[in-house]
């Protein structure tokens, strides 16, 4: 069911005018007219051809249509209606070139068609009763260039659950309004995430801005999320920021490396954080170069200690860094040290610069870091041990510059251990069951099985 106390509520009104203006005015044009093989408006028709001059009706008569290497694009309007499947391998879904159509359907990138891509859309599943927005579910998917929110109802981005996606990639997105703190009966949410990914491996998270969404992570890992990258990312007043996490029995998430993002006023939880619900830890997860700042938990630096990940090199400032931040103007103030180390977000996901190329992964440790904090710097302010989230200030931003970002030492080699082998039967087991129309049933699954989160 719609939270309805929540549905177009006011975050997606004047406070977020600004940002999605911002956003859309520089958006990038498509590339040549040319580059779609087959087309849909909605004054179009199933019957049609699917031609430019003749377009088909709707999505899915679109993307049922493609062939491996075509591209698909939806002329200016909205698409709403059943859910939508891709199915086909090396396909794409895009806006038809110069426009941005706007997509209301929940859509579902299946196991069969890897390497597809879904970009350049608006992807607003607002009052949508499927609790999750986009589904990834085949190797090597990607999802770019999308201004997506869920209207403070549920989960924008799932990756994983019943198919253990490999190499996903989602970038140049802009993220918001993905959950509501409080669910429909009044109770406390943390389960809905701007970003969900499960049993994914090697997914890459980069050059997206992922703000407001009270009621879940940034990014989630869990469970078994392994060897994610995430970087130059702005995540930005969630109810927590990054968390690597397990299921309490032996799918922990590891090997992930969360790194040069601006990582602030997220809470009540944490900016970066574990939890493995009473199980094992997860090893060699690292956050290492970001821009950090919280007036709540662990504040300023919104880190806790902890022994379960890698916390050092992250550059802790005494304010936000941006230029507008409660009207999502993300750009960084002149002299902010977050400018250097994350990057130019807002111009990379307006289009108004390309995406640098991948940068390498640097290898992660699987020996658990020392128990005792790293001492602060000179540069940085150290963090406070206090547990309850303090009132919201934005004092002048912080010019120390960022703090050297030391490489994790590698893991050393070894013999493939009983908690991997068991991960591969969980993965296949995943990639064995059965699919369902609606994804909610399948995220009950993946809550069932102990995301607590204490």
């Amino acid at each position: 069911m719609p939270r309805s106390g929540n549905a177009k509520n006011k975050a997606i009104g004047a406070l977020l005018a600004t940002a999605v203006a911002l956003v859309l005015a520089a958006s990038p044009a498509s590339a040549a007219s040319t580059s779609c093989t087959k087309v849909a408006a909605p004054y179009g028709s199933d019957s049609a051809a699917g031609t430019e001059a003749a377009p088909y009706g709707t999505v899915q008569r679109l993307i049922s249509e493609l062939d491996a290497g075509e591209t698909g694009c939806l002329r200016t309007g909205t698409y709403g209606g059943k859910p939508l499947y891709m199915r086909e391998p090396d396909t794409a879904l895009q806006s038809y070139p110069g426009e941005r159509a706007t997509l209301t359907a929940f859509l579902e990138v299946t196991p069969e068609a890897p390497r597809s891509r879904v970009s350049g859309l608006t992807i607003d599943t607002t009052g949508n009763s499927n609790g999750v927005g986009t589904k990834l579910q085949a190797d090597d998917a990607v999802l770019s260039d999308n201004v997506i929110t869920k209207g403070n109802e549920g989960i924008c981005v799932l990756a994983g659950t019943y198919n253990p996606a490999q190499r996903v990639i989602i970038e140049r997105n802009y993220i918001y309004d993905c959950s509501s703190a409080v669910t429909p009966d009044g109770s406390h949410n943390k389960w809905d995430h701007a970003i969900y990914l499960a049993g994914t491996s090697n997914a890459v998270v980069r050059w997206n801005i992922i703000r407001t969404s009270p009621g879940g992570w940034g990014v989630h890992l869990y469970p078994g999320a392994d060897g994610t990258l995430v970087e130059h990312n702005i995540i930005d007043g969630n109810q927590g920021g990054v968390i690597f996490a397990g299921d309490g029995e032996d799918d922990t998430s590891d090997n992930n490396v969360v790194r040069n993002n601006a990582i602030t006023g997220n809470g009540p939880r944490w900016n970066v954080e574990a939890s493995w619900s009473g199980g094992p830890a997860g090893t060699g997860n690292v956050a290492t170069g970001n821009c950090v700042h919280s007036t709540g938990p662990s504040q300023p630096s919104g880190i806790p200690s902890s022994t379960s990940f890698s916390a050092t090199g992250n550059t802790v400032l005494n304010s936000y860094p941006y230029v507008d931040r409660a009207a999502g103007d993300y750009r960084f103030k002149p002299g902010s040290p977050c400018a250097e180390l994350v990057g130019d977000v807002v111009a990379t996901v307006s289009g108004e610069t390309s995406i640098p190329p991948l940068e390498p992964t640097p290898p992660t440790s699987t020996t658990p870091p020392p128990s005792e904090p790293t001492p602060p710097s000179p540069e940085t302010t150290p963090a406070s041990p206090e547990t309850t989230p303090a009132p919201e200030a934005t004092p002048p931003v912080s010019s120390t510059p960022p703090s050297s970002t030391p490489s994790p030492p590698a893991a050393p080699e070894e013999a493939p251990s009983p908690k991997r082998t068991t991960k591969k039967k969980r993965a296949k087991k995943r990639a064995s069951r059965s699919r369902r129309t609606d994804s909610r049933p399948r995220i009950g699954n993946v809550r069932a099985r102990g995301q607590l989160h204490r």
